[in-house]
């Protein structure tokens, strides 16, 4: 775990000592039970009261190598100097930020985290978590490979394919299979 990540993980609090009113100001902090888990070197136990007291001067060393850390991500990111994809970005984040969601053409990443995978529209979707995933997956392995495919509307009609010499082909259907002959004219079995 870097320091950044430790120092994330640590809730700022605003508290008042145990003597004083909550109506008094209140004070900024942290909570020591806490931060002992994350930086016990930072956490002393008073032998006689068991209270717990925080360095906050030792934090510094610690802020200084998250800032750093935070710094080098930071110059890790693309700069745009394409004002097209910089407003298709604010756009993006102003979705997000407003509604809690955002709508794009295409996403090309390496990957992607998510709780819950949607397909569909808003109108029409279909969602599964990890577990309904695995489940999925595991069952069409299970099934010697044939999946089954729930709620799955018929593909739009094409149009019949011709060959070379001009005959229309129509597909076979079989079931719940449809196989469409090539276009391309068959080969001359006497040639």
């Amino acid at each position: 775990t870097t320091d950044h990540q430790k120092i994330m993980a640590i809730t700022p609090v605003n508290y008042n000592w145990n003597v004083e009113h909550n109506t008094d100001p209140k004070h900024a902090g942290f909570i020591a039970q806490e931060v002992k888990q994350i930086f016990p070197d930072l956490v002393t136990e008073d032998a006689h009261t068991h209270l717990l007291s925080l360095n906050y001067t030792g934090f510094m060393p610690y802020t200084i190598q998250a800032i750093q850390e935070m710094n080098l991500t930071m110059q890790a990111l693309p700069s745009f100097d394409d004002p097209t994809l910089a407003q298709n970005i604010a756009t993006f984040l102003r979705g997000i930020a407003q509604r809690g969601e955002a709508v794009v053409n295409k996403v090309t990443a390496k990957k992607v985290d998510t709780q819950e995978l949607c397909i569909g529209d808003n109108n029409d979707s279909v969602c599964v978590t990890k577990d309904q995933l695995r489940a999925l997956l595991q069952n069409s392995g299970n099934n010697g490979g044939s999946t089954t495919v729930v709620n799955t509307p018929p593909p739009a009609p094409t149009p019949d394919p011709v060959i070379g010499d001009g005959t229309v082909v129509p597909p076979v259907t079989t079931g719940d299979t449809t196989v469409t002959p090539p276009t391309d004219p068959l080969p001359d079995p006497t040639q």
